[in-house]
């Protein structure tokens, strides 16, 4: 997701960033400040952007996980160790923890397909096996 920073939370009103903040957003100290937070690391980058009035905005692309979700991997003051945070397609753009089958089921399948795609790019495939006859094993029932 995106994280844009110059932007007011409740009413979407642009505020814009000056110089000054805009200075802290340093991508090195940023993913320290990050990492013992998060196992394994989250992928991002910043951008510094600016809209048709002149107003400047740090815009914080927070990539997906790779192959494996990332975990929480330490408490935080709204962030708790060992917790799976996730954003729900059907609820408002929200970092929610994992509260029930549907949104462990959506985790657990992107993560799937990740690792199958990754396999696929370095020449795993999936051979189809022999297939087991259940119906024989029924005996005609």
């Amino acid at each position: 997701g995106s994280i844009i920073v110059g932007v007011e939370d409740e009413t979407f009103a642009r505020q814009g960033v000056g110089e000054d903040l805009m200075a802290t957003y340093n991508v090195d100290k940023m993913r320290d400040q990050i990492a013992p937070f998060a196992d394994p690391r989250v992928i991002f980058t910043k951008q510094i952007m600016e809209d048709r009035q002149g107003l400047s905005y740090v815009v914080i692309e927070v990539s997906s996980f790779d192959d494996i979700p990332v975990i929480c991997a330490r408490d935080g003051l709204d962030v708790q160790r060992g917790v799976i945070y996730y954003r729900s397609r059907a609820r408002r753009p929200e970092s929610a923890r994992i509260s029930n089958t549907a949104d462990m089921r959506d985790v657990i399948e992107a993560s799937i397909a990740r690792r199958t795609r990754q396999l696929r790019r370095i020449g795993f495939t999936a051979e189809p096996g022999e297939q087991y006859d259940f119906d024989a094993e029924l005996g005609g029932l």
